[in-house]
C-alpha cells in the first residue's frame, strides 16, 4: 500500500523532541502593559527578552509598540527612538532589550510581537528613586480571550489593550469573596487602544477593604488582552495568568500551528517561496483546502472552532494541506503512490509530529469531520475532494493513518524515535498501539 518510507522522513525523526514547546510559547505574543520614563523622583523602564526555545531554527520576531490611543509609540532601546524593531534569535537563544526611560513624563502602552516560531516572552517594568533602583514586576505573554479574571484589591491594578482592527467596549466587575458584584464598569478603546489603572481609580466608592475577584471581559466574539498586578502594601507583584483556558481565540492559534508545522515541512523539502495561509471567516460549510497554483493554503475558522483547542488535531490538518503543496512542487506522492488524499494524510501525520505535535491528533481531527459529516449541509462538499459518501471516506483515512503509524515506528531507523516518544507522551497505552516501547523479554 505504502512506499517505501522516504530515509529523509525516518532520519527526522530523530530530531521529533527537539520540536516541543515550553508552556506559555507564541508566535504571536501580546503584552498588555508598558511603561516608560517619568520624573527623576520615579522613573520607569521596560524590559522585553524573548526566548527562541528551538533546538534548530532560527526565529525571526518583529515587536510594535503602541500609545493608549491605537498609535505607534516610539520608545528608545538604545538605538534611537523606534515604534518597531525586528530581530533575528538564533536556536535557544535569547534577546533582551531595556528601554532607557528618556521621557520627561510617565508613558504607558502596549505591546506585540510577531515571530516565525513560537517564542517565550517576558516584560518587566521597574522604577528607580533619584537614579536608585526600587522595585520590579515581571509577566509574561498574555494569550487573547473573551474573559480574564484575577484576585483583587482596592489597590490591584489592571492594564488592557485592544488588538482588533475596530474599537471595542470592555465590562468590570469587582466581586466581594462571597461572589456579589458590587460594581460594574466600563472601558472604551479605540482600534489597538490601551487602558491602565487601578481598582480604586475604576470604581472610586468602592471600599477600601474591598478584597474579591475582578472580571474584565467582551462580548464574545471579541478579545482582547489583559493583565492584573498587586499592588498591596506598596509591593509590586504580579497575579497569575488570568485568561480562559477555553475557548480560545481561534486566529492565533492558527498561526502558531500553521508557523510550526510550515518550518517543518520547509526542513524536509525544497519548497521554493513558502505558501502563504488565508484565513477565511466565512460563517458556512466547514471547509479547508490548498490551493497549489497559487501557493496557498486556506484554513477555515469554522474548522478550527469545530477542532476547538487541540493544537495537535489542527497541526494535523495544516500538515495534511502542506502535504498537497508538496504534492504539487515535487510532481510525487511520497507515501501512497495512488491517491493525494490518503498521502496527504501522511504528512498531516508526519509533519505535525515533527512539529511536537500529538499524532494521534490526526484520528482526532478526522473523526470530527466524519461526526458533523454525518448531518446534510454541514461539511462543503468539496472539502479535500471526498467521495460523495464521506463518512465512509473519513473511517477509511482514519484506519490508514493508524497504518501509517504503526509502518513508521517499525522501520529501523524509527523504533528508538517512536519508543522515547511514546515513553513520555502515552506511556500508558496498551502495547499494541503505534509508538510503543518494546517489552524486554524474561531474564
Amino acid at each position: 500500500m505504502f512506499r517505501r518510507i522516504p530515509l529523509l522522513l525516518l532520519v527526522m525523526v530523530f530530531r521529533l523532541m527537539a520540536q516541543l514547546d515550553p508552556e506559555g510559547a507564541q508566535v504571536i505574543s501580546y503584552f498588555p502593559q508598558l511603561v516608560d520614563g517619568g520624573s527623576i523622583t520615579q522613573r520607569w523602564n521596560t524590559t522585553l527578552t524573548l526566548v527562541n526555545p528551538h533546538q534548530t531554527l532560527k526565529a525571526v520576531a518583529i515587536a510594535y509598540f503602541y500609545d493608549d490611543s491605537g498609535k505607534p509609540l516610539p520608545l528608545d532601546f538604545g538605538h534611537g527612538l523606534a515604534a518597531t524593531f525586528t530581530v533575528t534569535i538564533p536556536p535557544q537563544g535569547s534577546v533582551t532589550y531595556k528601554s532607557l526611560g528618556t521621557s520627561p513624563t510617565t508613558i504607558t502602552g502596549w505591546a506585540v510581537v510577531g515571530s516565525t516560531l513560537p517564542l517565550q516572552g517576558v516584560i518587566q517594568f521597574s522604577y528607580s528613586v533619584n537614579g536608585v533602583a526600587q522595585q520590579g514586576v515581571s509577566t509574561q505573554a498574555t494569550p487573547a480571550s473573551f474573559l480574564f479574571r484575577s484576585p483583587a484589591t482596592i489597590s490591584t491594578g489592571l492594564a488592557v489593550a485592544n488588538p482588533n482592527g475596530a474599537p471595542i467596549s470592555i465590562a468590570v466587575n469587582a466581586i466581594d469573596s462571597n461572589g456579589n458584584i458590587l460594581a460594574k464598569g466600563g472601558i472604551s478603546l479605540p482600534e489597538s487602544g490601551h487602558r491602565s489603572l487601578t481598582i480604586s481609580q475604576m470604581f472610586p466608592s468602592l471600599n477600601a477593604s474591598f478584597r474579591g475577584t475582578v472580571t474584565i471581559s467582551t462580548p464574545v466574539p471579541q478579545t482582547f488582552v489583559a493583565w492584573t498586578l498587586s499592588g498591596d502594601g506598596g509591593v509590586l507583584s504580579s497575579y497569575p495568568p488570568a485568561g480562559l483556558r477555553w475557548p480560545v481565540s481561534q486566529t492565533e492559534l492558527i498561526y502558531k500551528v500553521w508557523l510550526k508545522v510550515l518550518n517543518t515541512a520547509a526542513t524536509l523539502v525544497s519548497m521554493g517561496n513558502l505558501p502563504n495561509l488565508v484565513i477565511d471567516y466565512t460563517t458556512g460549510q466547514i471547509n479547508s483546502y490548498a490551493v497549489p497554483a497559487s501557493n496557498e493554503v486556506h484554513i477555515f475558522m469554522n474548522l478550527a472552532e469545530l477542532i476547538s483547542d487541540s493544537e495537535s488535531e489542527l497541526a494535523f490538518v495544516v500538515g495534511h494541506e502542506l502535504g498537497h503543496i508538496i504534492q504539487y512542487k515535487t510532481q510525487q506522492l511520497a507515501f501512497v503512490p495512488d491517491n493525494a488524499e490518503e498521502d496527504a494524510d501522511e504528512y498531516g501525520v508526519f509533519l505535525s509530529m515533527l512539529s511536537g505535535y500529538d499524532p494521534y491528533g490526526g484520528a482526532g481531527a478526522l473523526a470530527k469531520l466524519a461526526m458533523v459529516s454525518g448531518t446534510a449541509g454541514l461539511v462543503s462538499q468539496v472539502f479535500d475532494n471526498l467521495s460523495t459518501d464521506p463518512h465512509g471516506s473519513f473511517n477509511n483515512r482514519l484506519a490508514l493513518v493508524f497504518t501509517y503509524m504503526q509502518a513508521v515506528c517499525s522501520a529501523p531507523q524509527a523504533q528508538a524515535a517512536c519508543a522515547e516518544y511514546k515513553s513520555i507522551v502515552h506511556p500508558h497505552l496498551p502495547s499494541l498501539a503505534p509508538l510503543v516501547v518494546k517489552v524486554a523479554g524474561p531474564n
